[in-house]
């Protein structure tokens, strides 16, 4: 699938919708192999050819999360929900987009430590899909994480008004 995508978006008789298209399914594919390099290169490609349209965007916001870099992942997923689907001629779902940024900034905020953000798109995702078991299984998760960091905050904030033997008998 990959080289026939390859072929078709480097085909200038192609209409330039028929090129980005290709451009995004094929870093989809790439994702799919573990070549992530490529996705990101066919991502940026399709930006380059119609930077208005979401789909890249968010595709270069999901391999920065398969990477584990969870602040370009957050950039990326957050630059997606700035732009707009594609027209209807594109076959892709425009709901698809909103959806899984959604999806992608609750677990990387989540993972960058930023609870509140990640319960706010946990929060986005169900107000569109309010019975997927897996976004309400990382709300609760992301509200536990809330709720033992500001113990800790409380904690740290409360150590500042103890003395050093004061600590030494609490720890």
């Amino acid at each position: 699938a990959a080289e026939w995508y390859e072929k078709v978006a480097a085909d200038t008789r192609s209409s330039l919708m028929e090129r980005w298209q290709c451009l995004c399914y094929v870093a989809r594919v790439y994702r799919e192999m573990g070549r992530f390099p490529d996705a990101l290169r066919a991502d940026n490609k399709a930006i380059l050819m119609i930077p208005q349209w979401d789909d890249p965007y968010f595709g270069i916001a999901q391999t920065y999360a398969l990477l584990e870099d969870w602040d370009k992942s957050i950039f990326w997923a957050e630059q997606s929900k700035e732009r707009r689907p594609p027209p209807r001629l594109i076959f892709l779902n425009p709901v698809e987009s909103q959806i899984k940024a959604a999806e992608i900034l609750a677990f990387s905020y989540y993972n960058a430590g930023d609870f509140d953000k990640a319960i706010e798109n946990c929060e986005e995702f169900l107000s569109m899909r309010p019975k997927e078991q897996r976004i309400l299984d990382h709300l609760e998760l992301c509200k536990k994480a809330q709720k033992a960091g500001k113990v800790v905050d409380a904690f740290v904030s409360a150590g500042t008004l103890l003395t050093d033997r004061e600590k030494i008998e609490l720890a």
